[in-house]
């Protein structure tokens, strides 16, 4: 009954503050979607499925992403292209194409038909007003607000990724595309287009674009928001691919964070972490037993309030994940988004929106920390235990320590019921959140001992049963 109840209540058309109550659960939205008059002429039908992923503009405090539309220019009937900014303002459920064009309406004769007029649209500013290529802009599509522009660079259109190495920026105080250049020559090194992404911690006058290159190395490039020229960094050691990842900037820590991606032909559910300021890259690894599932292009952003990274994807659910104690934590949700990468953190809003290419639809998830953040803390003292596999056994067993990863002096100790001590083992000082030791008691008389396992003030212990 509570499900069917909550099922009717998400149903509802809800004004911004009742969405914005409502807590660890998303909301559909349908949208308006607004297009510049003249554009859709030509185009077989909007979809926005582009290949992008959606950025947040703090000036304006708004959501873009750039939009796509069904190609056949190449012959490839079913290929997503983006070619146009787009807006989305969730409290007055809105997505508007922003007018970057003059678009003007003519009459002509038909050649086959002179009685026929045929109507169609074209655009006198093409040349004064340039815009980018058609293209997939994968992660290469974020906004800085230090120009108040959104840049992308790169992408792949149509098989052909050399038609699309250049950089753009919009620049919303002109309301004009802003050509940058095409002069690097740094995709030489590449292996591929589609892992290419943008980054840029709010408050700096860096952005960088990384790209995986030969040799499983990324190739790092630093962008002078002031003069708007490249500069090539030194290339850094990466075991996976960037391509299926997704990125969001740790404004605390002043780094940015890759989920997920692929790792040869498979997909992973790896968080990697670049650090501008001393240009490394590193691998986090949660202590949590449970993780997220492998993905490719997921949702993925970060919540500066709350200090945790939010995770959606097709077929792992929800997540959080807390930079402060490395534990995901599974939040169950009675609907969800399909699975698309466009999704963003609303800082002033504190709510993460996401929009489901698919279905037209926009999705609003604010985060509580009430309940999970509780829930976590009761996983860390869960974790905390020793159990024992097989048992009873004969001679040997394997014991199994969750909880004490990177804690001093951590050691197990076994006793006799009676409480004698019979063996002492000393665990290394880089253990990790699950420990597997090997115990032999073929020296020892059959019967119930006492595994104790114990750092610092913490202990955890276990029944094990010696059977000959």
């Amino acid at each position: 009954m509570f499900v069917i109840a909550l099922l009717m209540l998400l149903s509802i058309t809800y004004s911004f503050d009742t969405k914005s109550r409502i807590t660890n659960e998303w909301i559909e939205i349908k949208p308006t979607i607004k297009f510049s008059e003249g554009y859709e002429i030509g185009r077989p039908y909007y979809q926005s499925r582009s290949w992008t992923r959606m950025t947040y503009n703090s000036q304006s405090q708004k959501l873009f992403f750039y939009d796509g539309y069904m190609n056949t220019a190449f012959n490839i009937p079913q290929t997503i292209y983006a070619n146009a900014l787009y807006e989305a303002d969730f409290e007055t459920d809105t997505i508007r194409m922003v007018l970057t064009s003059n678009w003007r309406k003519d009459t002509v004769r038909s050649v086959t038909n002179p009685d026929s007029l045929i109507s169609y649209w074209y655009n006198p500013d093409s040349v004064t007003h340039p815009k980018p290529f058609d293209r997939h802009t994968y992660g290469c599509f974020l906004y800085a607000a230090h120009t108040n522009s959104i840049y992308i660079a790169n992408g792949a259109s149509g098989g052909n990724a050399k038609r699309v190495q250049d950089c753009w920026r919009y620049s919303f105080d002109e309301s004009r595309w802003i050509f940058i250049d095409t002069v690097r020559r740094h995709l030489t090194c590449c292996n591929t287009e589609y892992e290419n992404h943008l980054m840029h911690i709010p408050g700096s006058n860096k952005m960088y674009q990384t790209m995986r290159c030969q040799n499983d190395h990324i190739c790092i490039w630093e962008l002078n928001l002031d003069t708007h020229k490249w500069t090539k960094l030194t290339n850094l050691a990466q075991s996976n691919q960037l391509w299926g990842a997704m990125g969001t900037a740790d404004t605390k820590r002043n780094r940015y964070v890759f989920y997920a991606g692929r790792v040869g032909n498979g997909a992973t559910n790896e968080l990697n972490v670049y650090y501008p300021a001393e240009h490394r890259v590193e691998k986090l690894i949660p202590k949590s037993d449970t993780l997220p599932g492998a993905a490719t292009y997921p949702y993925f952003a970060y919540d500066q309030k709350n200090d945790v990274y939010l995770l959606h994807g097709s077929g792992i659910g929800t997540w959080v994940y807390d930079p402060n104690t490395d534990l995901w934590k599974r939040i169950n949700t009675v609907r969800n988004p399909l699975n698309n990468r466009l999704m963003e953190y609303h800082a002033e809003k504190n709510v993460f929106v996401a929009w489901d290419a698919s279905g037209r639809s926009m999705w609003l998830f604010k985060y509580s920390p009430d309940n999970v953040k509780a829930e976590i803390a009761s996983i860390v003292n869960d974790k905390i235990n020793i159990s024992a596999s097989p048992n009873p056994f004969n001679p040997s067993t394997k014991l199994i320590i969750h909880g004490f990863a990177g804690m001093p002096k951590a050691k197990v100790t076994i006793y006799t019921i009676k409480g004698e001590l019979v063996r002492t083992i000393t665990l290394p000082s880089n253990n990790h959140s699950l420990m597997i030791v090997d115990f032999n008691a073929k020296d020892l008389r059959s019967g119930t001992y006492i595994a104790r396992v114990s750092a610092e003030n913490i202990t955890a212990e276990k029944k094990i049963i010696y059977i000959r």
